[in-house]
């Protein structure tokens, strides 16, 4: 995966080729913070191409990076690829999002908020919509949005009697927020398209202590990307827990490992009754993958969970996958979700042989 400098690396510029544009200081403050962040640490090699493409960035005063070459301009995180803003580069799961998503650019207003669909993707399982708030009002300051967001999202999936869903707002400065909701199926099969419904019905206003009512509501009809599904049906036991990888899903942007864990023994079932399994990923050329956990479902009565585990984009080139699950044993779970009586297990690896 490369990082922002590799990317500006591979790129032929000309100076004249940047269009200088005021920006705020919270703008030079992030993007000074992310540049220090991305800096190669222990690499040295080469460390000082990187640190003078960084050095040049920071000494044109904050130009903006015009269109000379947009496509890379897009992926430096002033909005432009709301996919890995909100991600803030440290998984890489967002990558490949945004040349695959769907450009939706649909807009409402209302109480002098205006609100702007960006992109939407749908992976079969996931639907993930980023979105912009475009406010003369103080919507929320960012250190409170996690806490006290000013909107809550609603994403309904037409048609599925269940789902799972997450948001995320980040405030870009005085005036503009970004935000990102996903909502996952209970599905077990990935289904070709989807109807949508994104609902933000009110907006709270924190500096007057007022929420203003409006139809900031969309609507969306969207396809799935392409998908390759293989059937795995492998497991892993241990400690009276069976866990079963029973498909992988591979898209142009990530793949999706499906997988399922079961309590075998009654001596486990009584003495920890919360059990968790967690999967790493490797592959046979020794990349690590990162991933999400979006989605799950569970039998009480066959103490069996299943859970679905969106992971970066796969290396096209690597043959085998070499899954490890994670296994945790807890008496309780308090409610700052620490364990109590907890004890943690590594199973033996799930190796899969990747058909092409």
């Amino acid at each position: 995966m490369k990082d922002i400098y590799e990317l500006l690396n591979d790129v032929e510029i000309e100076a004249d080729d940047f269009a200088e544009v005021e920006v705020s200081e919270f703008e030079k403050a992030k993007l000074k913070n992310r540049l220090k962040k991305s800096l190669p640490q222990k690499k040295k090699a080469m460390g000082w191409k990187r640190s003078a493409v960084a050095a040049a960035i920071i000494g044109l005063s904050f130009v903006t990076v015009g269109l000379a070459f947009p496509a890379y301009a897009a992926n430096i995180p002033i909005v432009g690829d709301i996919f890995r803003f909100i991600d803030g580069g440290k998984t890489g799961v967002f990558d490949e999002y945004k040349e695959n998503a769907t450009n939706v650019g649909m807009s409402k207003e209302g109480q002098g908020i205006k609100v702007t669909l960006n992109d939407a993707i749908f992976d079969g399982k996931t639907v993930s919509i980023t979105y912009e708030f475009e406010s003369e009002q103080n919507l929320g300051d960012a250190q409170d949005l996690d806490k006290e967001p000013f909107v809550e999202p609603f994403l309904i999936i037409k048609g599925e009697q269940g789902w799972t869903g997450s948001s995320k707002l980040l405030k870009v400065d005085k005036h503009h927020y970004v935000g990102i909701t996903s909502a996952t199926t209970n599905q077990f099969e990935e289904k070709k398209e989807i109807n949508v419904e994104l609902l933000m019905p009110s907006i709270k206003i924190k500096d007057k202590n007022e929420v203003l009512n409006g139809n900031w509501n969309f609507n969306l009809d969207l396809k799935a990307t392409e998908n390759n599904v293989q059937q795995v049906g492998q497991n892993s036991k241990r400690d009276g827990v069976n866990v079963e990888v029973s498909k992988i899903t591979v898209t142009p942007m990530s793949f999706i490992v499906y997988y399922n864990s079961q309590i075998v023994s009654d001596t486990i079932k009584s003495k920890y009754p919360n059990v968790e399994v967690d999967l790493e990923i490797k592959d046979n050329l020794g990349n690590s993958y990162y991933g999400e956990i979006y989605g799950g479902w569970s039998d009480d009565e066959e103490n069996v969970q299943g859970f679905s585990k969106t992971f970066e984009k796969l290396d096209m080139k690597a043959t085998k996958l070499i899954i490890t699950p994670h296994l945790r044993l807890s008496k309780d779970v308090t409610k700052d979700g620490s364990f109590v009586g907890e004890e943690t297990f590594l199973m033996e690896d799930i190796i899969v042989d990747l058909k092409k």
